[in-house]
């Protein structure tokens, strides 16, 4: 397991991410890509990543999170997190990473049109290399200031 670079847990039903720790060290030293979609995962924190020092992929299609907890994504370049219905709330700091250049999140019918969901001013702040954005199949905000504020950060959105 020490040498396995991608990992796919797909469709298994899972509840929570699983514990990749073993006496405070990893089972997965050099883990690079992790796939955890289609699974009933309800929560993703801080620590859900924290023994996969080298991770820098994370799908995360299809769970069943309700909220994305602050500085979840830290050391990840890409997140995927494509139909996820059950989306309700993103905290402030969620994309808190300036490692990360990717976020795909389509079809998750999140409302980007409810501040109270979501800050605008801080949603993408703290992600300034971002380079990619897939917000579609969402509820986007209606009035341009909102949308602007958001993307105004990502200086190389392309």
């Amino acid at each position: 397991m020490q040498l396995l670079r991608s990992l796919a847990l797909d469709g298994n039903r899972l509840a929570k991410v699983p514990n990749f720790c073993s006496f405070n060290d990893s089972l997965f030293t050099i883990l690079k890509i992790l796939s955890l979609s289609d699974n009933n995962i309800g929560i993703i924190d801080k620590t859900s990543f924290i023994c996969l020092p080298k991770l820098l992929a994370s799908e995360l299609k299809g769970i069943s999170v309700v909220e994305l907890q602050n500085n979840i994504f830290s050391s990840l370049v890409y997140v995927n997190l494509e139909n996820i219905p059950t989306l309700k709330r993103i905290e402030d700091f969620a994309f808190n990473s300036t490692s990360i250049k990717k976020i795909v999140m389509p079809n998750c019918r999140f409302h980007f049109d409810l501040i109270e969901r979501f800050n605008p001013a801080t949603i993408f702040k703290f992600c300034p290399n971002v380079n990619d954005v897939n917000l579609g199949q969402n509820y986007l905000p209606n009035i341009p200031n909102i949308l602007h504020l958001m993307l105004i950060p990502l200086d190389y959105l392309e």
